[in-house]
C-alpha cells in the first residue's frame, strides 16, 4: 500500500491526534493546541512532556514556502527535542530550508508511519485499513446500494434471476475470500505467545498483499455488479434495502438516514473506531472479523431478496 494514500482526504488534525494517542500511550502528557488553544502562534501543533524530555511538534500535509515561518519558529523555541512532520513532499524553497534546519528531526510519512505502529495508535490502524483500495471498494458498494434509498423498491423477478446470480456469485466470492483471510491470521497470531512490533508490521504488510488480491479478484466484480444493476434495475436494489434494514447483520447500517455523511457512517459500520485500549493485536483480529461479516451481510442480503419472492435462491 502506498502511504501517501493513508492520508489522502484528510487533514493535519487527524494526524495530530494520532500522534497525541502514540505519545500517551508512551506515557508522556501531551498538550495538543488545536484543541486547547487554536491562536497558538508558537510554530507547534503539539507539546509532548514527560521528567526527562520536553519534545515539540509541528505537523504539514504538505509544506509549502509560506510555512517556513512555522519552521523557523519551531527552531527557536525551546524543548529537549523538536520535531517537524510532513506526508507529502515539500515544495522546492521548503526543501532547501529543511537542508539548512539543524536540530530538528524531519519524519516522512514512512518514519511516521513506524512510529504510530510502533506506538500502537488505534486511530491510525483505523484509517491505515479505511485507506486500502479493498475496503474503498466495498464502502463504495454499500453507498451505491443505499444511494437507491428514495427509489420504489419491486421484487425481484424471473426476468431478472441471471443478473441475480451473477452478484450471488461475486458476494459469496467476497465473503469466502474474507473468511479464509482471518482465519489464516487468527492461527497465525494465536500460535504466539507474545506478538512484537516488527511482526506487526509485518502482518499489515501481508494483509495489504492479501487485500489488492481479494480487490481485485473479488470486490471488484461485485462492485461491477451492483452498479450495473444500480443502471438496470434501481428498484432491486432499493428491494434490497427494504428487506435487509431491520435485519440483525443490518442494525448499523444508516439505510434510514438521509445524509451528505452517508460514506462516512458506513465506514463507521465497516471498520468502527475503537477503545485506544485495544492492542493492534486485538484491532486487527477485530477488523479482519468485521470485514468478515460486512461481506457476510453483503451475501444475505442477496438471499433474502431471493427469499422474498421465490423461498429461496431459484435455480
Amino acid at each position: 500500500m502506498d502511504l501517501l494514500n493513508v492520508w489522502k482526504g484528510r487533514n493535519e488534525e487527524i494526524i495530530q491526534d494520532c500522534l497525541e494517542e502514540a505519545y500517551i500511550k508512551k506515557g508522556y502528557k501531551v498538550t495538543n493546541y488545536h484543541k486547547t488553544d487554536r491562536r497558538h502562534e508558537g510554530g507547534v501543533d503539539l507539546l509532548c512532556e514527560n521528567v526527562n524530555e520536553k519534545i515539540k511538534i509541528s505537523v504539514k500535509i504538505k509544506p509549502v514556502k509560506s510555512d517556513i515561518k512555522q519552521l523557523k519558529k519551531l527552531l527557536k523555541s525551546k524543548a529537549t527535542k523538536k520535531i517537524y512532520v510532513y506526508v507529502e513532499n515539500p515544495v522546492v524553497a521548503f526543501k532547501k530550508e529543511m537542508k539548512k534546519t539543524k536540530n530538528i528531526d524531519f519524519w516522512d510519512k514512512g518514519k511516521l508511519h513506524d512510529f504510530l505502529i510502533e506506538n500502537e495508535s488505534t486511530k491510525y490502524l483505523r484509517i491505515f485499513f479505511l485507506s486500502s483500495n479493498l475496503v474503498k471498494r466495498i464502502v463504495d458498494t454499500l453507498e451505491t446500494i443505499a444511494s437507491t434509498i428514495t427509489i420504489s423498491p419491486e421484487p425481484l423477478n424471473n426476468n431478472q434471476i441471471g443478473l441475480w446470480w451473477l452478484l450471488k456469485d461475486r458476494a459469496v466470492k467476497l465473503h469466502g475470500s474474507f473468511e479464509l483471510l482471518r482465519d489464516y491470521y487468527q492461527m497465525k497470531l494465536l500460535k504466539k505467545d507474545k506478538i512484537e512490533k516488527r511482526d506487526i508490521k509485518n502482518y499489515l504488510k501481508n494483509i495489504s498483499k492479501f487485500f489488492d488480491i481479494i480487490d481485485r479478484n473479488s470486490a471488484t466484480d461485485l462492485y461491477s455488479v451492483i452498479e450495473k444493476i444500480k443502471k438496470s434495475h434501481p428498484q432491486l436494489l432499493s428491494e434490497y434495502i427494504r428487506v435487509t434494514k431491520d435485519r440483525s447483520n443490518w442494525l448499523e447500517m444508516p439505510y434510514d438516514v438521509r445524509t451528505d455523511d452517508i460514506r462516512k457512517l458506513i465506514e463507521k459500520w465497516v471498520i468502527p473506531e475503537v477503545e485506544t485500549s485495544y492492542s493492534f493485536y486485538n484491532q486487527i483480529n477485530f477488523y479482519l472479523m468485521q470485514l468478515k461479516e460486512v461481506a457476510k451481510a453483503i451475501e444475505d442480503g442477496v438471499d433474502w431478496v431471493a427469499g422474498e419472492k421465490f423461498g429461496s435462491m431459484p435455480k
